[in-house]
């Protein structure tokens, strides 16, 4: 049941972000240069540390710049145009339903306190948080998920208990990571950039009612929650979910669907699917469609702690006649060589020898690929006699 309402602070309840760029538009072309906006909107919803303006400007003269009053001249001018901003569509009706709803309301900004919660004093809005957290309380901002678990912890709530409002992708991202839904509310600015992995996206709080918002979160959580936590087939290990490749999520897969909150808090990185279950696809949602059993023998791959697709893995088709699967399995680059694949195919190796009709795990890879030698190696897996350039590998139950 949804107890609290955790709201982003910049682009969210006052659009201070389009002042913020304007400003910098201004100082580089003072400077006789320019700022291009997809570089510069790497820190919307972060920190300087993920993109640093006196840096770049430096590395356009190539000279230094006065940053003492660089930083006073933008101050000044932000703030004046901040000022002129009024709170943005549907925020005050939210808070006011909030409020009557009996829920908690939270605040996650990567701002400093006296910026978030000066400008919630100015506009009248303060004393309706429960809990502020800006980046004065933690050691690392958005998209990191420490600030969202500190709103968490100090509303004593679980984060099934409630969800996020962002309109950036580095604020999305750390509601995931803290496990919470969360719905993409983008302004002007930030509607530019790829909110694709957000669980659901509005064009304003004005837009649906708080009511039916929650009644749609809380479907979402209670009919998909399901994928993770209550299927035969899932398997967990340390650091993995691995959950079942349905059908209904092999065509989500297909038209793009997945990364709009087909699985709760879970994102989807662009590096997924990779070129080879892309091209499958089509001939498994076939398959699956003439199978009665609704089962695929396939998992994706999900990082527990970073809530995010990171591969799949299964078996080729299930088990033949005489009880032997042969498994297969990728991950997405910018997770490999940390041991994933190691850990979700031991993880289903374990899963495939707890099912009786599976006697013998088997598993193909070319020789000259040694990271998939290594995987295989560490399962447990013996080496047969190679064909040509495939190495040919099994592990069989009990052994």
């Amino acid at each position: 049941m949804i107890r609290a309402l955790i709201f982003d602070f910049d682009g969210l309840i006052l659009d201070t972000e389009i002042p913020s760029f304007q400003t910098w538009q201004e100082i580089y072309q003072a400077h006789g240069r320019t700022l291009d906006f997809m570089t510069w909107s790497a820190c919307i919803g972060g920190s300087i540390e993920l993109f640093n303006p006196y840096d770049h400007l430096e590395e356009q003269l190539g000279r230094p710049v006065n940053r003492e009053a660089l930083r006073e001249q933008y101050r000044r001018r932000h703030v004046a145009l901040v000022e002129a901003q009024s709170i943005l569509p549907g925020v005050e009706q939210y808070i006011a339903d909030a409020r009557r709803l009996g829920l908690k309301i939270g605040l996650a900004s990567s701002s400093s306190r006296g910026w978030a919660a000066g400008h919630l004093e100015r506009l009248g809005l303060h004393a309706h948080f429960d809990c502020i957290r800006c980046a004065d309380h933690v050691t690392r901002t958005k998209p990191d998920p420490e600030l969202y678990l500190a709103v968490l912890e100090a509303l004593d709530v679980r984060a099934d208990e409630a969800f996020a409002l962002e309109d950036s992708p580095n604020g999305v991202r750390a509601a995931q990571c803290a496990g919470l839904f969360c719905v993409a509310v983008p302004n002007t600015l930030t509607g530019q950039l790829s909110l694709d992995h957000a669980d659901l996206r509005l064009a304003s709080l004005a837009d649906m009612p708080l009511e039916e918002l929650i009644g749609v979160v809380q479907r979402r959580l209670d009919g998909k929650e399901t994928l993770m936590a209550q299927s035969k087939h899932a398997v967990e290990t340390p650091r993995l979910h691995l959950i079942p490749f349905s059908l209904d999520l092999m065509k989500a897969t297909l038209t793009g669907d997945i990364r709009r909150g087909e699985i709760p808090g879970v994102a989807v990185p662009d590096s997924w699917p990779g070129p080879d279950l892309a091209e499958a696809l089509p001939v498994f949602i076939a398959d699956m469609e003439k199978d009665t059993t609704g089962f695929a023998w396939n998992w994706l791959i999900i990082h527990k702690r970073d809530r995010l697709i990171i591969g799949d893995t299964g078996f080729m088709g299930g088990p033949d006649a005489e009880g032997s699967a042969e498994v297969g399995y990728s991950i997405v680059p910018e997770y490999r060589n940390q041991g994933y694949a190691t850990e979700a195919v031991h993880g289903l190796i374990d899963w495939a020898f707890q099912q009786q009709e599976i006697k013998i795990v088997t598993a193909e890879c070319l020789s000259d690929n040694i990271g998939s030698i290594k995987v295989l190696e560490k399962v447990g897996m013996r080496q047969l006699e190679p064909e040509d350039k495939m190495l040919k590998w099994e592990i069989r139950k009990g052994k």
